[in-house]
C-alpha cells in the first residue's frame, strides 16, 4: 500500500521541487556563461549561492507544508477517509520526501560541476584534500555526498517528528511542531557528539583530537564521515518510530 500511495505522494510533491531543480540547472548554465571575471558574475555569485541552497531548503520545507495539509488541514479529511492506516500514509510521505530531497541534491552537486566544477584550482583543491585523506577524489567526493544527504535527511526527520507531536496537542499546534522540531534536531545533534566522542574512547583514540586544540590527522575524516553516516540513519529510524507509535494514538484534524 505504501508503494501505491508513494507514487501519489512523489506526483504531487515533485512538482513543485522538478520546476525548482529546472530553475537551477539554468541559473548553473548562466553562471557559467557569465564566468569571466565581470561585474556581472560578481552579482550572480549571491544569486547562484542562494540558488544551491534552495536545493535543500524547498523539498524540506515544502514536505513538512505537504505534510501538515495532507494528514491534518484541510486536504487530510480527504486522505484520513481512505481505507489505509495513518501511519501508512506517514510513511509514504516521508518516503517521497526523502527521495525528492535526494534528487535535489544530485541536482546541486550537477549544478556545481556546471558552474565552477571544472576549474583547475577547485580540482586542485580536491585532489590536494583526498591525498591527505588517504583516499581517492571520486571517493571523497561521493562519501561527502552521502554523509551531507543522510544529515539533511536527519534535518527532514526531525521535522516530520516535530509534526506529529505538535499536531497531537490541543493547543498552539503549529509552535509547538515548530519547537519540538528543533529539541529533536538539537537533541540528535548532541547525541551525535557524544556519539563520537565514545567512539573515539573506546575504538579509536585518534578521533579525540577534534576534542583538543591538538592539530588532528586528515586521514580521520573518512571514519568521521562513515560513521557519522550510520549515526544519521539510525537516528532517522528512531525519529520515524517516535513519529508511528505518535501516529498510533490517532490524530485530530483543523
Amino acid at each position: 500500500m505504501v508503494g501505491k500511495l508513494l507514487k501519489y505522494d512523489l506526483k504531487r510533491q515533485g512538482k513543485v521541487v522538478l520546476v525548482y531543480d529546472l530553475i537551477v540547472i539554468l541559473g548553473a548554465v548562466v553562471f557559467r556563461i557569465f564566468n569571466n571575471g565581470t561585474k556581472v558574475q560578481s552579482l550572480l555569485v549571491g544569486l547562484f549561492a542562494l540558488l544551491l541552497m534552495g536545493c535543500v531548503l524547498v523539498p524540506i520545507l515544502h514536505a513538512w507544508y505537504d505534510a501538515i495539509k495532507h494528514i491534518y488541514k484541510d486536504e487530510g479529511y480527504l486522505t484520513n477517509t481512505l481505507p489505509i492506516k495513518t501511519r501508512t500514509i506517514y510513511l509514504s510521505h516521508w518516503s517521497s520526501s526523502m527521495i525528492l530531497l535526494l534528487m535535489s541534491i544530485v541536482c546541486m552537486c550537477l549544478c556545481i560541476m556546471i558552474g565552477i566544477g571544472t576549474s583547475n584550482s577547485i580540482h586542485s583543491m580536491i585532489d590536494m584534500a583526498a591525498q591527505m585523506m588517504g583516499m581517492t577524489s571520486l571517493h571523497l567526493i561521493v562519501l561527502t555526498v552521502i554523509v551531507f544527504y543522510f544529515e539533511v535527511a536527519f534535518g527532514l526527520s526531525a521535522g516530520y517528528t516535530g509534526i506529529v507531536i505538535g499536531y497531537s496537542a490541543y493547543k498552539d499546534k503549529a509552535a509547538k511542531a515548530v519547537l519540538s522540531g528543533i529539541v529533536c534536531y538539537m537533541v540528535g545533534s548532541i547525541l551525535s557528539i557524544a556519539a563520537l566522542y565514545g567512539y573515539g574512547k573506546l575504538f579509536d583514540p585518534s578521533l579525540l583530537s577534534m576534542f583538543s586544540d591538538e592539530a588532528g590527522n586528515p586521514a580521520i575524516v573518512a571514519p568521521i564521515f562513515y560513521m557519522g553516516t550510520v549515526y544519521y540513519i539510525i537516528v532517522c529510524v528512531c525519529l520515524n518510530l517516535i513519529s508511528l507509535k505518535k501516529l498510533s494514538n490517532g490524530i485530530e484534524l483543523e
